[in-house]
């Protein structure tokens, strides 16, 4: 007989299990998640590999997540939420393949990259250096800006604050603290993020073997 399964988080109905109701009253979210959650709270959760719809926070965790949410990476021709994740996947990746180079560096150029010894290149390495080499120029300095230099912490550049913040508003919604308007500059950098983001999407597809 095989091990018994451990009962999940939830009971057969889709409702949390009482103990995890429990855990959740004793360790409550924190202030700034429960404020993001409802400034958001229009936003359809994402379904998770059980096929059920959770909290929110991993759709609005972080700037790029904030602009697809507001649809502010609509209407590009590619789908925002393929923009979305090959944002996130690049970022998260940068620091795993460039790891003590990149932060020495101060620049964003190519520096030599980290490949572990004993597992040698994925298929994640060579999906992030297609993407790599596709992102260059001015696009590339705002989408590090945005996926990159603030993607370990809640801030948030500033260019891309100042656009969510006004797409909130435009929903009857106000984050607490300093709000700015965004600029004509703002909204260029907005232009050049989604080029990057199309750069991204483009260079993280696997290219065809010839017949």
């Amino acid at each position: 007989m095989g091990r018994k399964a451990s009962k999940g988080a939830r009971t057969k109905s889709g409702r949390l299990s009482r103990s995890k109701l429990a855990l959740m009253e004793r360790n409550p979210a924190p202030d700034y998640i429960v404020e993001r959650r409802d400034l958001f709270s229009f936003v359809t959760p994402t379904k998770g590999p059980d096929g059920r719809h959770g909290e929110i926070d991993q759709d609005v965790c972080d700037g790029i997540g904030q602009l697809h949410a507001l649809g502010l990476l609509d209407g590009h021709g590619l789908d925002p939420k393929d923009m979305r994740d090959c944002a996130r996947f690049f970022g998260e990746h940068y620091w795993t393949r460039y790891r003590e180079t990149a932060p020495k560096t101060g620049k964003y150029e190519r520096t030599d990259k980290s490949v572990s010894a004993w597992l040698g290149e994925s298929a994640a390495d060579r999906r992030f250096d297609r993407m790599d080499e596709a992102l260059r120029g001015y696009e590339r300095a705002v989408l590090m800006s945005l996926v990159v230099d603030t993607a370990w912490g809640d801030e948030i550049i500033p260019w891309a604050q100042s656009l969510i913040d006004e797409a909130l508003l435009s929903r009857g919604r106000v984050r607490k603290g300093v709000v700015r308007f965004p600029d004509e500059h703002d909204r260029a950098m907005l232009q050049a993020c989604v080029r990057g983001l199309c750069l991204l999407v483009d260079g993280g597809l696997e290219m065809r073997r010839a017949a």
